[in-house]
């Protein structure tokens, strides 16, 4: 997923690593705020910040995975139509 700024691509990546990994919202938080990583408006991370923004980068990631099976859909129906004619 591509975001405006690489900066806040790179938190967000490591945020959703962190939870892969098997920490919880509280968990990511405490770990950002010990290492001095703030957020994007310069403040501490809270576990209803850490929470949302793996909440938006899910759904974005859902939305892109749906995106491309749609396309793909589009791309077999126009190879089919063609072969069927030709």
């Amino acid at each position: 997923m591509v975001y405006l700024d690489p900066a806040h691509q790179a938190l967000i990546d490591r945020i959703l690593r962190l939870q892969d990994d098997g920490l919880n919202c509280r968990q990511i938080a405490a770990y950002l705020n010990d290492e001095g990583v703030t957020s994007w408006t310069g403040k501490r991370f809270y576990p209803e910040l850490v929470f949302g923004v793996i909440r938006k980068a899910r759904m974005k990631r859902e939305r892109v995975a749906n995106t491309v099976v749609d396309v793909r859909c589009q791309l077999v129906k126009i190879i089919a139509s063609r072969s069927i004619f030709e």
